[in-house]
């Protein structure tokens, strides 16, 4: 003990961090560990309350330990200088959680409020009702240096459709199009570096002036086209969790014809994303109800995609389609691949001239033979000569793996090219070349 006190606050700091980030040692380890010196533990609740997690119990498994979002609040309330520690911060918030609030508690937070303009008439309610999501909204507007927000939102629609917002400070309002609204006003989002969001992300959000990375779950519903001119482009990596119907035309989604959807999606969003330097996109089909019904919605999806693509400096493009062939043998009665041959691919990608890596289903690229009778690869999408790495999605397994590799090196005339992965769709078996 002697030997640490003599240490300088700088080392101990490095030390702590490095116990803390071993399997199985929490943090209120580490502060039973250092009770027998107030430095010690000074430096201990720094590295604490670096990166808090805190979920509602309805959002854990049953051997796992509720720990309300409204108890981080309570403590960064009545402990202020811990609050300035906060960099990072992972919360779970369930909608139907109640959590009981002290009066005391709800008092500093509407000061709180106060002094930032974030105050409303109904505030108080909003407090003492114990929603995890307005205390979450308290937590963000307490922390002014945090950098990483991972939120995750269950239990109902709220986050989507602005059933919540009722109050400035309330996070629901964050994540729903408010025109009055300016996200830098709230200190736990106005310098962000990076979020991560199970709900939708809007402009205000987009604007944030130090963001540089987001992971979002749908732009469907969400990003209402009248605000997204002013984008800021300091975005460098996006990544979206896009249902398969998103990428249709406004048509299909009448009731939200202000909403992002079909051609929007890629016309107005990533156009104006001009330091994007990472996109992953990930398709799902949690939006596909209805079987073969919609599955021909699949139909030009690659090359909508990708026109939209407006930031010369991408270097990477990630699009998964995981669960696309499952749905394909479903719909079309085991004849997978013939229907997934029918979508067609990006017409080209080679106006991004610093792109460098490339992983996509294997219809992004050109449309193979099917059976015995077709021998040739057509409509082959152009890459930029630059590339150097690419991974293919190997959905459709009666293609062999020296046909792909043909297209990529005579087709697609790539010098720069050194790496490229075939990948079968159950991610267990690859052919590296």
């Amino acid at each position: 003990m002697a030997v640490l006190l003599n240490l300088p606050d700088e080392l101990l700091l490095q030390i702590a961090n490095d116990v803390r980030s071993k399997d199985g040692i929490r943090g209120k380890d580490i502060l039973r560990l250092c009770l027998a010196s107030r430095r010690l533990r000074t430096v201990a609740q720094e590295v604490t309350y670096a990166h808090p997690s805190f979920a509602d119990a309805t959002a854990l498994r049953p051997d796992q330990s509720s720990r309300p979002v409204y108890l981080l609040a309570r403590t960064l309330l009545e402990c202020r200088d811990l609050a300035k520690f906060v960099r990072a911060i992972d919360i779970v918030v369930v909608s139907t959680e109640r959590t009981p609030v002290s009066d005391a508690t709800v008092r500093m937070s509407q000061k709180l409020l106060e002094g930032l303009g974030l105050a409303s008439s109904n505030g108080m309610n909003a407090l003492r009702s114990g929603r995890p999501d307005v205390w979450a909204g308290i937590v963000l507007a307490a922390v002014p240096n945090l950098r990483h927000l991972d939120l995750k939102l269950y239990g109902c629609r709220d986050f989507d459709t602005g059933y919540l917002v009722t109050n400035r400070f309330n996070p629901a309002q964050w994540f729903t199009y408010q025109p009055d609204f300016d996200a830098k006003t709230v200190p736990g989002l106005a310098n962000l570096t990076s979020i991560r969001s199970s709900g939708v992300l809007t402009p205000s959000v987009f604007n944030l002036p130090n963001l540089q990375e987001a992971h979002f779950a749908e732009c469907s519903v969400s990003l209402d086209v009248r605000s997204v001119a002013p984008l800021a482009s300091s975005i460098t990596r996006l990544t979206i969790n896009v249902g398969i119907a998103a990428l249709q035309t406004r048509a299909l989604f009448q009731q939200t014809q202000n909403m992002l959807g079909g051609q929007e999606y890629s016309e107005t969003l990533l156009p104006r994303l001009t330091g994007l330097k990472h996109l992953s996109i990930n398709l799902t089909t949690e939006s596909m109800r209805y079987g073969a019904t919609h599955f021909h919605l699949l139909h030009h999806s690659y090359t909508e995609i990708t026109a939209g693509l407006g930031s010369t400096s991408l270097e990477t493009l990630v699009i998964d389609t995981e669960e696309v062939e499952a749905l394909a043998s479903t719909a079309a009665g085991g004849n997978a691949c013939r229907l997934l041959n029918a979508i067609q691919p990006a017409q080209s990608l080679a106006r991004l001239p610093n792109l460098r890596r490339v992983t996509a289903p294997q219809e992004l690229f050109g449309r193979f033979p099917v059976d015995s009778m077709q021998k040739h690869v057509h409509d082959v999408c152009l890459l930029p000569h630059g590339v150097e790495e690419v991974a293919i999605l190997y959905t459709t397994k009666v293609i062999h793996p020296d046909d792909i590799l043909g297209l990529l090196k005579r087709k697609m005339a790539l010098p720069a090219l050194t790496k490229a992965t075939i990948t079968r769709s159950n991610r267990l078996e690859k052919h590296q070349f």
